[in-house]
């Protein structure tokens, strides 16, 4: 007499085991977005903590690009009131070539000379253009998020 042979089962993973995969998963989601939002933190403070110069500097890297939404991080919101008419649209494709232009001609920009009391600053830039140069003030305010052009 022949004995049965044994079956082999194989089981399928219950509710359990599904469900410890899916907190395992959720777990590392949320693991990633505390990383994601520490590093956005830190990246903002260290925004806010740099120096003046870095503000004016930008500003001009935004015209050379015709970056509107850069150039608008660089102004406060006073003295964006008076820039936001000469280039709105820019940001839509039109008349780009109105900022851009106003670099044309730029050999060089370096910072001068620059002086901060408290909250605000003060920075004088020297423009070389193809024509000779020129020196031009800005002042500044710190925000929350750095410093502004006012």
């Amino acid at each position: 007499m022949e004995e049965p042979m044994a079956q082999l089962t194989t089981t399928k993973p219950h509710g359990r085991g599904r469900a410890k995969i899916l907190v395992g998963v959720l777990i590392g989601l949320g693991f990633c977005a505390l990383l994601l939002s520490a590093y956005l933190q830190f990246d903002k403070m260290r925004e806010s903590q740099a120096p003046p110069e870095k503000t004016v500097l930008r500003s001009f890297d935004c015209l050379r690009r015709a970056d509107v939404s850069g150039l608008r991080e660089c102004y406060s919101d006073e003295a964006w009131a008076v820039v936001e008419p000469l280039v709105r649209g820019v940001d839509r494709g039109e008349s780009a070539e109105r900022l851009t232009q106003s670099m044309a001609g730029v050999k060089s920009i370096r910072i001068e000379e620059s002086s901060i009391n408290g909250g605000e600053a003060e920075v004088v830039v020297v423009i070389e253009r193809e024509g000779g140069a020129e020196r031009e003030n800005f002042l500044l305010v710190r925000t929350p998020g750095g410093w502004r052009i006012r």
